[in-house]
């Protein structure tokens, strides 16, 4: 009873923050605003809480452990609501946005038996690119990352190819060039992987990376170009 009375208080993203905010979209019609609403009230009754649990510390030394737990649940919930806006306005930036867009073509597609040395020499060192896609023509064959280079000898970097040490593609999620960037972040996140492959018509394209979309998201904000535009 005591949780489910306390998820009620409309301190957003609480359950009760999410009706306060289902309230004030229903009355505005505008989905971002009422976040922001929300979130806006969320923060105060989060720094009420700190205030309080400060408070109690001070004030009434014998609870300062109650005290304390107050004002870590109050520091928690503002945490939450800063996060839970950010999110909305991040979906929003890239509502309309496909993975043809963000998409980096110039990534180099490599062959499978090139060797650990050829490919820091030739690739990495000139270009400072940390992810590669292995196809040996049309499909598709792996994909190798900095971090796995770096988890192999320098020693045996001349006898050690590529093939040896990528993952390969039965393994990796890949992205799809009129896919939605959206969905494509979720897959990111459900692999905690920072790139993904892009196929169109059975080919690999390029590559996505979480930087590239951070960078993409930067240039519209520059120009002040909304989602909305396409």
């Amino acid at each position: 009873m005591i949780l489910a009375v306390f998820n009620l208080i409309p301190g957003f993203p609480l359950d009760g923050g999410r009706i306060f905010r289902a309230l004030v979209w229903q009355r505005t019609q505008d989905y971002r605003r009422a976040t922001r609403i929300a979130t806006k009230v969320g923060q105060v009754i989060a720094y009420a809480f700190m205030a309080g649990g400060i408070a109690l510390i001070i004030f009434v030394p014998q609870y300062w452990f109650g005290g304390l737990w107050l004002t870590f649940i109050g520091w928690f919930l503002r945490d939450a609501a800063r996060t839970s806006y950010q999110q909305v306005l991040l979906r929003d930036a890239l509502i309309g946005i496909t993975a043809r867009q963000v998409t980096d073509y110039g990534c180099p597609l490599i062959p499978p038996d090139l060797n650990l040395m050829e490919l820091v020499q030739q690739h990495i060192l000139p270009t400072g690119r940390s992810c590669f896609l292995i196809t040996p023509g049309a499909e598709l064959e792996g994909m190798v990352t900095l971090q796995q280079i770096k988890g192999v000898p320098r020693t045996r970097w001349a006898i050690t190819s590529v093939q040896d040490i990528m993952t390969p593609a039965s393994k990796l999620k890949v992205a799809y060039a009129g896919q939605d960037i959206l969905s494509v972040l979720e897959e990111m996140n459900g692999e905690s992987t920072d790139h993904i492959p892009v196929m169109e018509a059975g080919k690999a394209i390029g590559i996505i990376n979480r930087e590239d979309i951070a960078r993409f998201l930067r240039t519209r904000a520059d120009f002040g170009i909304s989602s909305t535009l396409g």
